[in-house]
C-alpha cells in the first residue's frame, strides 16, 4: 500500500498492517506476565476497535501504545488521514470540516506531528552545498525587522 491508497482507504486493519511495515507501531505485543498477545477486532458504538489481546491471561492493550499515537483518542485510521492532509498544507478548518471534528482538535494534532518532525530533523545533522559550492542564505527569511530599527536603508 503506498501513501495516495492508504489516504484513499477507510479500512483501519489495513492503517494497522501499514504501520507495523513501516515500524511506526508494534508488530508484536507482550503482556505484563510475558505471554504473548494477538490483534483482534470488536465491535464499539458501530465501530470496529482493534487492540492486543492476551492469549493466556486475557488482559488487553492498545494498539497505539508506546508509539506516537498512544496520548490520542482518535482511531489511527482518522490519525493517519489528518497527517496526510497536513503533509498536503491542507487547513485547519477544511481538515475539520473532512473529519467532523473542532479546528483546534485539528491544530493539536497537528501541532504535535510538527514537533514530532522538527526534533528528527534537528537531530541529524544535514549539509547545504556541498565541495565547491556557494550558499547564500536570505536573512530576511529568519528575521523581522520593526520600524526599521537597524536596517539600512
Amino acid at each position: 500500500m503506498n501513501f495516495s491508497e492508504l489516504n484513499q482507504t477507510n479500512d483501519e486493519k489495513k492503517v494497522i498492517e501499514y504501520l507495523q511495515q513501516k515500524k511506526v507501531i508494534r508488530e508484536k505485543a507482550i503482556c505484563a506476565k510475558g505471554h504473548n498477545m494477538r490483534l483482534v477486532s470488536r465491535k464499539q458504538r458501530n465501530k470496529i476497535i482493534y487492540n492486543w489481546r492476551c492469549t493466556t491471561c486475557k488482559t488487553t492493550s492498545s494498539v497505539k501504545k508506546d508509539s506516537i499515537f498512544e496520548q490520542n483518542k482518535k482511531s489511527l485510521l482518522t490519525l493517519v488521514k489528518i497527517i496526510i492532509n497536513w503533509t498536503l498544507q491542507i487547513t485547519y478548518t477544511n481538515m475539520a470540516k473532512l473529519f467532523d471534528m473542532h479546528r483546534t482538535t485539528c491544530a493539536e494534532i497537528c501541532q504535535k506531528f510538527r514537533y514530532i518532525v522538527a526534533v528528527d530533523y534537528n537531530s541529524d545533522s544535514y549539509m547545504l552545498g556541498g565541495p565547491g559550492v556557494k550558499v547564500e542564505i536570505d536573512e530576511s527569511l529568519f528575521a523581522r525587522v520593526k520600524h526599521h530599527k537597524g536596517k539600512d536603508m
